[in-house]
């Protein structure tokens, strides 16, 4: 796919640029910006390396857990608990 660049130049785009009635959005001020989204990826990798000696957590399902903790080179074992899975981490 060649993709080629729209000319900014075109009689088209000058036109929007004059009238006032062209593509803009309103703009707003003091708004403060969000801070970072953190996904649950983020949150298991984060907690697994907190944690050390007797600590544990609890998961609805571990499965995603597993995944984080292989690709970070830590191992951890799970047990079902009321709440739902309990996660230790041994190395």
């Amino acid at each position: 796919m060649n993709a080629r660049p729209r000319p900014t130049g075109t009689p088209i785009a000058a036109a929007l640029a004059k009238t006032p009635e062209g593509p803009m959005l309103k703009l707003t001020e003091q708004v403060p910006c969000p801070g970072p989204r953190f996904g649950k990826e983020e949150q298991y990798r984060n907690t697994l390396r907190a944690m050390h000696g007797d600590m544990s957590f609890v998961v609805p399902d571990a499965t995603q857990v597993y995944v984080v903790a292989k690709k970070m080179g830590i191992t951890i074992t799970t047990r079902k608990d009321r709440a739902g899975v309990r996660v230790w981490r041994l190395s």
